[in-house]
């Protein structure tokens, strides 16, 4: 086992004393996100580690360098608390309040893996629920407008193109119905979660038919317009490892597979 992993399940073994399923309800995430994050099938991301300050003052310090308490004192806390707000740009609400989804409309909100479903029940419920969001970030991208999101990919659905672990800026579609023909979207759905897919509405059914590019997922996935919760165009593939301005559109990559399909598809005859 790695030692970071390793002091992960140290300290909620050892320091709160918590059963990896408890630890995770009370994080706000499903009940295996622990146990898969002290296996290694999870990653930590920096939406996780902050819960995990937040909530229980793990040592970040200790943590990395397995050097010093595993616990930070009550007044550190509150210092680096107000630290990472400002420089990871990462909003903190009262647990106590309730944030509306309008307060945070303009921001372009990055969705990690892990808040997936949080994500979906605040959108459900019409009000962000600041216990399990709380540690959301917000994307700066220049020259953007509108209303953005970017989400973190939760498997490989869309694989070449996309794969788990990357991350998505998107536009909000105002109007799913009018899609007619195949558009590469993030699928917000109260059943089937978060996903990427070729979206078109199906108006005779009232539902939205997905398709992947990936072969182990080739059979289309019909969803009630019920079900979807909202739409959004995927726009740019984007890190947060990296300052290179030379990652490609995604629109760009869609339109020279497409390409590739089409020369493959006439050299088969």
């Amino acid at each position: 086992m790695r030692p970071l992993l390793k002091r992960i399940k140290d300290f909620r073994s050892e320091a709160i004393k918590l059963t990896q399923r408890k630890l995770s309800l009370l994080l706000g995430f499903k009940k295996t996100t622990v146990a898969d994050l002290e296996r290694g099938k999870v990653k930590l991301t920096i939406g996780l580690l902050t819960r995990y300050i937040l909530n229980f003052r793990l040592n970040p310090f200790w943590l990395i360098f397995g050097k010093g308490p595993m616990q930070i004192s009550e007044s550190f806390h509150a210092t680096l608390e107000a630290a990472m707000a400002k420089q990871l740009e990462v909003q903190f609400f009262n647990a106590e309040d309730d944030i509306s989804l309008d307060a945070l409309s303009e921001h372009n909100l990055l969705i990690p893996i892990e808040h997936h479903r949080s994500y979906i029940e605040s959108i459900k419920a019409g009000k962000w629920d600041a216990r399990t969001l709380g540690s959301i970030s917000i994307v700066k991208i220049p020259k953007t407008g509108g209303i953005l999101r970017t989400f973190e990919i939760e498997n490989d659905r869309m694989s070449p193109i996309l794969l788990q672990g990357d991350q998505v800026c998107c536009d909000l579609i105002e109007d799913s119905t009018t899609i007619q023909e195949e558009l590469f979207c993030i699928v917000v759905s109260f059943t089937h979660g978060i996903m990427p897919a070729r979206t078109c509405f199906d108006a005779e059914n009232s539902a939205f038919s997905l398709t992947f590019d990936n072969v182990r997922f080739n059979k289309p996935l019909s969803i009630p317009q019920t079900d979807v919760l909202e739409l959004w165009e995927i726009k740019r593939r984007i890190t947060t490892m990296s300052n290179d301005n030379t990652q490609p559109a995604i629109n760009e990559l869609l339109s020279e597979i497409k390409a590739l399909r089409k020369y493959v598809e006439e050299n088969k005859r």
